[in-house]
């Protein structure tokens, strides 16, 4: 019989998740040398995924590193076994029953809990139930999904929720705040020794990808569609959907290889399809929360329209249905693709915008950079000529123009290079405009952090005469001027200075 390496390492996961069939188990005792290639491979695969899950930031990265840990250590366990001439079904298999965990499963805006552990019977409704309100999980919102099915022989009971019911307990779960259980579900009543209490990895995961997407909600990198719904007759029926803008690449594929498996056990898809529709999910829920509670304008009472359709978009930012003429809302829907494209588009190039320290003539050069064909930064000409995608970098550029309108100003020689007076060269190094959260990454000269001496220098007129001595008409023609290391300010400087209420950033060249 001829396989696959894809499927012995499903078979290889299955023997050592211990849910493995019969024929599962006979696959991987077929070949034992080719077993051990699968095994050790497997084993070189999980380093990997380890060095791009330690990347991750935030409260859930340490759980999501200890998972994989752990499935190394398994793996490299079952290879020491093989070595022994072990049976590969029975290095596989040989491990200690696991405690049973809540997990979560991802179903198209929905999740799916269930519990279960290596080797061990799932918990029961009523254990589940149990398990999910000493979590402190959603207490409204739930309803019964069909049974999940864990091979060879088993099925745990199954509960689901929209995302947006769930979302509150997602992020608590991320924040630390009820990522552990009480004492008492801690407790081993029924003596069979296994721990019914705890999170599984699948649940840590979904609610680390959740603050992700509150992050960028809380940038804006969101953008609206208009998405349609089939109607059985009559006019079609559209809804606004809100989605993220701004994926970053890296981060994208550190989440997807942290993906456990049990959070596509019910609907099976690739590690980053999954990551991206759970981020679309959990920022369409937020984002349409929020506008249900802001004041819109009434929709129109018929749309029949472009302009009536558009209208119905503007009105119904909360995601609420409408009836619209399908070429129409089409034409609507295909424009606001057009826009957020940019922006919505996996792969961009992200710009640098530079600012270099002033020159003697108090001048200060911003310029923009982007990645040539290597990845190294150059001036944003020089890197539309070294790309082979030198619309990418213009569609960039012309977003970051409308962004930073100091780029648009009229008279310069080249595109992408623009001086900044001081007020808005000092703007940028403080608050970076706002092209940080707009995708664009930021360099300014850094400011000196070491504190400076301050010294006091008095100047009186000389006594009429030339004697030395100080009287009554010296102490009254004082001048002052006062001393920063290096720098010195006189009384007008800093008049100058308190006027404006600003930090020094240059004196006189």
């Amino acid at each position: 019989m001829s396989i696959t390496t894809h499927e012995l390492e499903m078979a290889v996961w299955a023997v050592a998740e211990g849910r493995a069939s019969a024929d599962a188990a006979a696959l991987v005792d077929a070949d034992p040398a080719m077993s051990r290639r699968v095994i050790a491979g497997l084993v070189a695969a999980l380093e990997q995924d380890l060095e791009s899950v330690r990347g991750l930031s935030g409260p859930e990265r340490d759980n999501v590193v200890a998972d994989f840990e752990e499935e190394r250590a398994k793996l490299r366990s079952a290879l020491g076994r093989l070595n022994g001439n072990a049976a590969p079904s029975k290095a596989l298999a040989a491990q200690a029953p696991g405690p049973v965990q809540l997990q979560a499963s991802w179903s198209d805006g929905r999740i799916v809990v269930w519990a279960a552990g290596r080797g061990t019977a799932p918990a029961s409704n009523d254990e589940l139930a149990a398990l999910l309100e000493a979590i402190g999980g959603p207490a409204l919102g739930w309803e019964l999904h069909p049974d999940v099915a864990l091979p060879p022989i088993h099925h745990a009971h199954a509960l689901q929720i929209p995302v947006k019911d769930a979302l509150g307990w997602l992020v608590a779960v991320a924040g630390g705040l009820d990522g552990t259980v009480d004492d008492e579900s801690d407790d081993d009543d029924d003596g069979d020794g296994n721990d019914r209490g705890g999170v599984g990895s699948s649940v840590a995961w979904l609610a680390y990808v959740a603050t992700v997407a509150v992050r960028l909600v809380a940038q804006g990198a969101v953008v609206p569609s208009l998405r349609r719904y089939p109607t059985t007759s009559g006019p079609a029926e559209f809804a606004v959907e809100w989605g993220p803008a701004l994926l970053d690449n890296d981060e994208l594929d550190r989440l997807a290889a942290a993906m456990p498996g049990a959070v596509v056990a019910v609907a099976p898809e690739r590690p980053r399809d999954t990551t991206i529709a759970v981020l679309g999910s959990v920022v369409d829920a937020i984002v349409s929360q929020a506008a249900s509670m802001v004041e819109l304008p009434a929709p129109p009472p018929r749309v029949s329209t472009s302009a009536d359709v558009a209208e119905a978009v503007s009105a119904r930012l909360d995601g609420s249905p409408f009836r619209a003429p399908t070429v129409r809302a089409t034409e609507i829907s295909e424009r606001l693709d057009r826009w957020a494209r940019p922006v919505t588009r996996l792969g961009r190039p992200k710009l640098t915008v530079q600012l270099d320290p002033p020159d003697r003539g108090d001048a200060w050069l911003l310029s923009v950079h982007g990645p040539g064909t290597n990845g190294r930064l150059l001036p944003i000409e020089e890197a539309m000529g070294d790309t082979h995608e030198p619309r990418l970098l213009m569609d960039e550029l012309g977003r970051l123009e409308q962004a930073y309108p100091p780029l648009q100003r009229p008279g310069q020689l080249r595109r992408g290079r623009v001086v900044l007076s001081q007020a808005e060269a000092w703007e940028l190094m403080i608050t970076g405009a706002g092209l940080e959260p707009a995708g664009f990454a930021v360099r300014v000269p850094a400011l000196s952090r070491r504190r400076p001496t301050p010294a006091l220098h008095l100047f009186a007129e000389r006594a009429v005469g030339g004697d030395s001595a100080v009287g009554v008409n010296q102490l009254s023609d004082v001048r002052w001027s006062v001393l920063f290391d290096d720098v010195e300010l006189t009384a007008a400087d800093i008049a100058k200075l308190a006027k404006e209420a600003r930090p020094l950033v240059k004196s006189r060249g």
